[in-house]
């Protein structure tokens, strides 16, 4: 269920957890190799060269999501990947998380 969360984020109207921001944008899914792998192209129209890449693995009866946000060497400063980072951590470890505990 994750794998299919993060390769279709508005597929399942009943468990919304994507909020397109001011400045954000729909992520387009570059790659997805099902059940194990995502990737999508920037959120961030301001940085449309960002990708940010989803492993998913077999936890228990759970899986376990890492994300990387990918870029070119010295495209963002300290400030701005906090500040992104950020943001993705609200979006899957928060609001994606939150769908499947309810």
């Amino acid at each position: 269920m994750i794998w299919e969360a993060l390769s279709d984020p508005f597929r399942c109207e009943d468990r919304p957890w994507f909020d397109v921001r001011p400045g954000e944008q729909r992520p387009v899914v570059l790659t997805a190799t099902k059940p194990h792998a995502v990737v999508w192209g920037s959120i961030w129209t301001d940085r449309p060269q960002l990708t940010i890449e989803f492993l998913i693995e077999p936890a228990g009866s759970d899986s376990s999501v890492t994300w990387t946000l990918l870029g070119p060497e010295g495209e963002l400063d300290e400030a701005e990947i906090r500040q992104r980072r950020y943001r993705l951590d609200q979006l899957i470890n928060g609001q994606l998380r939150d769908t499947f505990d309810q």
